[in-house]
């Protein structure tokens, strides 16, 4: 990914620890483990799409200030139609959702349905290399404010420098399309940036996130599902690659099943879910039952 920020590069360098968590219900489960994939959210049906507009609303604040400077004089009519675009191009951009945390009271009453849930322990390195081979991206979100400006400013900056040096080989009568075009190239890279922003107040969950690059409507792997207001659309993310085609352990690391709080005795609910791993993974160990005293039902 051409980041365009310094910043942003250093996080994607960040390394992930040696399993990451994805909290799903029981038919999530059981469809990951069948089917070898998992399924990435359009960025818009996020559980909470208003996290989306942490980046762009950043963005917007940045670029009336520099709107404003008079050190932008002539760049000014290019940075208006950046602000006029910014957060509206986000529907082209998938999303899936790993944790840190194995056992997390806020994640199984988030993603889990009150009946109870599981949390999916995959190699993390395992999902590096599948989303390399994908061309997509596998990266910690950011929650510090301070941290996301920087990186936005740098973006914001990277696309002026670039600007400046193609107005310089472009005929007067064509710097407004010139600018239309950077400017659409900018709202699209925020949409994706706003992928990886979160507001602090979800510093808790430590979330990793699979980044899709832009998915044109068509695509194959586009499916449907339904949500709490209407149709879903997600991508169907393959968890095994020609390359990597282990999914129970990659290098150090093994696959590892957490079972959430749930009203089935503990004893069933691990060999129900061992029963799952033994018939289509060919595993019957990495289980355990959640200790969170957590009761929903």
């Amino acid at each position: 990914m051409k980041t365009r920020s310094e910043s942003l590069s250093k996080r994607f360098k960040h390394k992930p620890p040696p399993r990451l968590f994805h909290y799903t219900s029981p038919d999530g489960l059981i469809g990951i483990i069948k089917s070898r994939k998992i399924w990435a959210t359009n960025i818009r049906y996020l559980n909470d799409f208003n996290e989306l507009a942490e980046a762009s609303d950043t963005a917007s604040i940045i670029l009336s200030e520099m709107i404003e400077s008079d050190d932008y004089n002539n760049e000014r009519e290019l940075l208006i139609e950046m602000r006029e675009k910014v957060g509206t191009a986000a529907s082209r951009y998938y999303v899936c959702s790993f944790s840190e945390d194995e056992d997390s009271l806020s994640q199984w009453r988030a993603y889990c349905p009150s009946t109870g849930g599981y949390a999916l322990g995959i190699p993390s390195a395992q999902l590096s290399a599948v989303a390399q081979e994908n061309g997509w991206y596998f990266v910690k979100c950011i929650y510090d404010e301070d941290k996301a400006k920087n990186i936005i400013r740098e973006i914001i900056t990277s696309f002026l420098e670039e600007h400046r040096k193609t107005a310089a080989t472009v005929q007067p009568q064509n710097i407004s399309n010139l600018i239309n075009e950077v400017a659409l190239r900018f709202q699209l890279y925020i949409a994706q940036v706003g992928g990886v922003i979160k507001n602090n107040s979800f510093e808790q969950e430590q979330e990793w996130r699979l980044i899709s690059p832009a998915v044109v409507e068509s695509d194959k792997h586009i499916n449907f599902r339904t949500g709490r207001s209407g149709v879903v659309p997600y991508f169907e993310f393959p968890l095994l690659e020609g390359k990597n085609p282990n999914l129970t352990g990659f290098k150090d690391s093994t696959l590892k099943l957490m079972v959430g709080p749930n009203p089935q005795p503990n004893a069933e609910a691990l060999l129900a879910a061992q029963y799952l791993l033994t018939r289509y993974l060919d595993i019957s160990s990495g289980i355990e039952h959640s200790k969170v005293p957590y009761r929903s039902w």
